[in-house]
């Protein structure tokens, strides 16, 4: 009797997992077709697949009407001088953070709607946005502490060079998935 309880409780874990597979495949899936879709309609760079070391060899892409951030990140929604702004994160490669304007109320709603609660900050759509402004962030700052045979202990910042980019730019719309 063990046993059978044992293989259905093992036979439901498996169903359910692939399940779950499932649901992330037809999400990726989504997101790459909405994503090639606006590719279609002129919009040729996604932010997420780029990998550049300097800033001048993205200057082709911001010279770009519109492009894409097909993984965003929403860090925080914010408000300055009546304007709402987004601080977005993306990359696969390198890492870039955005500040994105939100120039409309309705847009700022359907950011609203679009954020998914139950994957933390992952949104479920893609953003078309404007990027007009990118730098390399210089240095990031990485405390560490030593304890050298259990007598002293050293707390230390070391500065290492950075492989991330922060830019400026606007949201122009939402794709839904």
């Amino acid at each position: 009797m063990k046993y059978i309880f044992l293989i259905i409780f093992m036979t439901s874990s498996v169903l359910s997992c692939k399940k779950n597979k499932t649901e992330y495949d037809l999400d990726e899936e989504n997101r790459d077709l909405v994503s090639q879709n606006l590719v279609k309609k002129g919009i040729k760079h996604s932010w997420d697949d780029l990998d550049y070391k300097f800033t001048y060899q993205y200057q082709s892409f911001l010279d770009n009407d519109k492009q894409i951030i097909s993984h965003p990140l929403l860090e925080d929604i914010y408000k300055k001088d009546n304007v709402f702004y987004l601080k977005v994160r993306c990359g696969f490669v390198k890492t870039f953070y955005f500040n994105l304007e939100v120039e409309n109320s309705d847009l700022l709603k359907k950011v609203l709607d679009d954020f998914n609660k139950e994957q933390d900050y992952l949104m479920n759509g893609v953003l078309v946005v404007k990027i007009n402004k990118l730098q390399k962030i210089p240095l990031i700052a990485k405390p560490y502490c030593e304890v050298f045979e259990g007598e002293l202990e050293y707390s230390l910042i070391e500065l290492e060079a950075n492989e991330s980019f922060f830019g400026e730019g606007k949201l122009i719309n939402i794709k839904s998935l």
